[in-house]
């Protein structure tokens, strides 16, 4: 961006401009000329602070910043000194890349980065999400409420208090009348007082069938097969449904998770690797309920979200309230950012997952060939599943699917990581040829291959093509078996990320790409190896943003 205002021009308001004047006196300031908008030409100190500011702070100047600086400015002019402008940006940058606005400056500069925004993304089962129905709160599902009412589905419980249970413990409902529609008999059951868990100490009328604490005729209304049993409902407190302000409260949650992470290696010092390779995780009540309480019983098609292995331990009863975050520990194969719901559900197939990884970290993306129609190939399987061998599309994806299985240990449309054997063999006689206990046909159907005329049936999705031997597929297998924190640690290791951390922030701060053609005059590759070198030596994001700015690019419009 160029910023070739004038100290007066950046001042807002005639009034503030000549309260300014008043106060301090003004140096000189370059001349107006449109001339020096096409010219290459050095930023005068008020520019810079305004840069330095948006850039470090997120924000304009304060009326403060510019007065301090003219003072400076003219302190240096009095005594006859040329202004050192390099010495001068430093001490600003200095001052600016710290505290809460540059901490706040950072996370927004990583939003752009991870797209850690979860809008529209389910976190809860609308199977399970409660809402207001008539004179109390019931499921909001049509399937549900005629499960329990024996109608056109529409209906809800009547406003009366429900008094009667059958010897099962169920609710007595009331034949109420004929469906007009479909000219079923319908009945209804009344409502009971129930104290929420999003809101301890008040009560809340709800269906008495929905309102349902006990754990079934089968015993397994805390699972997914609870929510087409009649005999379930939303469990002690409603702990098994949500609503729709839940589930807006558990997304800003996981966002605020992984921002929180940003926090410790921007502001909070930590290694800038750790946003890879810290086991480190935040968390709180909210979130704890939410995987304890309420992903048990989310369908499969809508995320995969339980306990899995690696993560920290949950409390016996968390309290949905509690905000308060505390720091644990996850183990195994988490990696940072990248095994954290508010990136692994935000790009919710392990190709798009390795995708933004690639973009991110090796500065690479996949760019179609050039010309509508792709020279004939020889060797490949125009009809082939295994994109590693289809004509026109093997050239990406023998790049993209190694890179692909790295992210293969973790759910796809979902969080967890599935790496218990016990629960995720690579072959499932439970799941092929006849679906067994204790599994069931949605969960064998989400994540095993069922198709008895596809290749690998009864394998793990993601082994499905990783089983074949040869070098390709080899390094398939060695993907899942190291999983995200493999590929994280060899990026590190390797030099990747500090090279594509230099160039990202490089692109934030100076607003254009590095110029890495050996052959170009105006080439920053030795630069790029310098920064990335000192990078990978101290490791510290604070450090970098400083010498980024203090480069002589920043400070000047080419």
């Amino acid at each position: 961006m160029q910023f070739v205002h004038t100290f007066q021009r950046l001042v807002i308001g005639v009034g503030t401009l000549a309260v300014l004047t008043n106060a301090v006196p003004v140096a000189a300031a370059p001349p107006e000329s449109t001339a020096i908008c096409s010219q290459p030409h050095d930023l005068d100190p008020w520019q810079l602070l305004r840069r330095l500011s948006l850039d470090l702070r997120g924000r304009l100047p304060a009326f403060e910043d510019y007065e301090k600086l003219t003072a400076t400015v003219n302190a240096a002019t009095s005594a006859g000194k040329p202004i050192d402008t390099a010495a001068l940006l430093a001490d600003l940058a200095a001052n600016l890349a710290q505290g809460e606005e540059f901490a706040l400056a950072m996370r927004r500069y990583h939003e752009g980065l991870f797209w850690p925004s979860l809008a529209g993304i389910p976190v809860d089962d609308p199977y399970q999400r409660l809402g207001g129905c008539g004179p109390a709160w019931c499921i909001n599902d049509v399937g549900r409420k005629g499960n329990w009412r024996k109608g056109g589905g529409q209906y809800v419980c009547g406003n009366w208090e429900q008094k009667d249970w059958d010897a099962k413990g169920l609710p007595i409902a009331t034949m109420t009348g004929i469906d007009p529609i479909t000219g079923s008999p319908y009945q209804q059951e009344g409502w009971v007082l129930v104290e929420p868990y999003w809101a301890p100490g008040t009560q809340l009328k709800v269906c008495a069938f929905d309102a349902q604490a006990g754990p079934g005729l089968n015993g397994k209304c805390a699972t997914v097969e609870g929510r087409s049993d009649p005999s379930c409902g939303c469990g002690p407190n409603l702990r098994h449904c949500s609503t729709s302000v839940v589930a807006a409260d558990i997304v800003a949650a996981l966002r605020e998770q992984l921002l929180r992470s940003v926090d410790d290696v921007t502001a909070g010092g930590k290694p800038y690797s750790d946003l890879l390779l810290s086991y480190d995780v935040w968390t709180h009540g909210r979130l704890q309920f939410w995987k304890k309480w309420l992903t048990p019983t989310v369908g499969l098609q809508y995320g995969y979200n339980v306990q899995g292995q690696g993560d920290p331990a949950l409390p016996a009863a968390p309290e949905y309230t509690d905000t308060d975050w505390q720091l644990a520990k996850r183990t195994g194969a988490h990696a940072g950012v990248l095994s954290m719901p508010a990136f692994s559900l935000r790009f919710q197939t392990n190709r798009a997952r390795a995708n933004r990884f690639r973009i991110l970290f090796s500065s690479q993306w996949f760019v179609p060939p050039e010309g509508k129609d792709l020279p004939q190939e020889t060797g490949c399987d125009p009809n082939t599943d295994d994109l590693t061998q289809r004509c026109q599309c093997r050239g990406c994806h023998q790049v993209l699917e190694p890179l692909a299985a790295r992210f293969g240990p973790i759910a796809e449309v979902g969080s967890t990581l599935m790496t218990d054997n016990t629960m995720f063999p690579k072959v499932n006689a439970a799941c092929w040829p006849m679906v067994k206990a204790p599994f069931s046909a949605a969960f064998c159907g989400r994540f095993y291959v069922l198709n008895k005329y596809a290749f690998n049936p009864g394998w793990l999705k993601t082994w499905q093509y990783a089983t074949m031997d040869d070098p390709l597929h080899q390094s398939i297998q060695q993907g899942l078996e190291q999983g995200p924190r493999g590929l994280a640690q060899q990026v590190v290791d390797d030099g990747q990320f500090y090279n594509s951390s230099v160039r990202n922030l490089w692109q934030f701060l100076m607003g254009r790409d590095m110029v890495l053609e050996a052959d170009d005059p105006h080439s920053e590759l030795a630069l790029l190896f310098e920064l990335s070198g000192q990078f990978s030596k101290h490791n510290d994001f604070r450090k970098l943003v400083l010498a980024l700015v203090q480069l002589p690019h920043y400070r000047r419009v080419r």
